[in-house]
Order: structure tokens, then sequence, then C-alpha cells
């Protein structure tokens, strides 16, 4: 936790919506191989 009040700068990278959807559609991806293949 302590991480988190020296580096404010991850905040704004981490609030970005576009990081989340990149996050969750190689999440995804990744189940699916992991599923399927």
């Amino acid at each position: 936790m302590e991480s988190r009040v020296s580096r404010p700068a991850k905040a704004p990278f981490l609030a970005s919506p576009r990081f989340w959807t990149r996050a969750f559609d190689t999440l995804v991806v990744a189940l699916i191989f992991s599923v399927f293949g």
C-alpha cells in the first residue's frame, strides 16, 4: 500500500478505460485458448 502513496503517477494509468479494455480482451482471449485450445 505504501507504493500507492509514493507513486501517484500510476493512478491515472490504472484509471484509463483503454487499459482495462485491453486487459479484459487479453484475459478473455487467454481464457478461450486455455479452454478450447
